[in-house]
């Protein structure tokens, strides 16, 4: 590994910085090549990536149901959500 891929491989797992991932796979598809106009399209392909994950996780392992309820059981509803006095 070069010098350039250990260092966005460092950042990668020690940034939870999101703008700092970004910057990082930047200069790897700058290394390879891949022209500045076109780049945002990847981070595009990436994220659709993660939204299809979560979808298949809520398929065979739903969550949000049970979010729904614990959240409505929490929080009394008097029916005056969004008036003003």
């Amino acid at each position: 590994m070069d010098g350039a891929a250990k260092l966005i491989a460092r950042i990668l797992a020690s940034e939870t910085d999101i703008e700092a991932q970004a910057r990082a796979i930047a200069a790897a598809l700058g290394d390879c090549g891949v022209p500045t106009e076109i780049m945002r399209g990847f981070a595009m392909i990436s994220r659709r990536a993660g939204l299809v994950g979560h979808v298949h996780e809520e398929q065979h392992k739903p969550a949000m149901r049970a979010i729904w309820e614990a959240a409505d059981a929490a929080v009394a509803y008097d029916g005056e959500a969004g008036k003003s006095e």
